[in-house]
């Protein structure tokens, strides 16, 4: 019982309330994704919304995940927490609109437009498998295609095998 009171005045101690949102938000120590940790040993920590839920509310099954209603890594006010499973937790940012599924043109890394992956995959058509090159037909070999759009040969055969920029037409 001592344990769990002291895990209770860290918790109020260690978080500050956000007026607008009602959110308390967690001001100790804080992992690179935003969740706060809090220390329940001299070597073991606890992600504090995980503590919070649990202090707070009861039970933590261990096939559930503490999600938050207000999407505030560093929230651990109990009224924001939710138990649910993985694929709750996945439907919930998919509504929210916050899932990173970027695709095509839009990913970060992407190096090819999709004008440039029709034009490979159109003009690639007239090549027959394990065949690189028709220069009558004024196709391109994989190289060439990589010189000409700055990225590797590796990448143009993923876009003619459709391992990237699948949905490209």
């Amino acid at each position: 019982m001592k344990e769990f009171i002291k895990i209770i005045d860290k918790i109020l101690d260690r978080s500050r309330l956000e007026p607008a949102s009602r959110c308390w938000i967690w001001i100790g120590q804080k992992q690179r994704q935003g969740y706060g940790k809090l220390y329940i040993g001299s070597h073991r920590y606890m992600l504090a919304h995980r503590a919070a839920y649990w202090a707070f509310c009861g039970d933590l099954p261990p096939d559930l995940d503490v999600l938050h209603r207000c999407d505030v890594p560093a929230c651990v006010n109990p009224n924001h927490l939710w138990l649910g499973t993985q694929a709750d937790n996945n439907r919930d940012m998919m509504g929210k609109g916050r899932a990173s599924c970027l695709r095509g043109a839009a990913h970060g890394r992407a190096k090819l437009t999709e004008e440039q992956v029709r034009n490979i995959r159109e003009t690639t058509a007239a090549l027959r498998p394990g065949r690189t090159r028709i220069r009558s037909a004024g196709t391109y070999s994989q190289e060439e295609f990589a010189r000409l759009y700055g990225v590797s040969p590796r990448a143009i055969d993923k876009v003619l095998r459709r391992e990237n920029w699948r949905v490209t037409p």
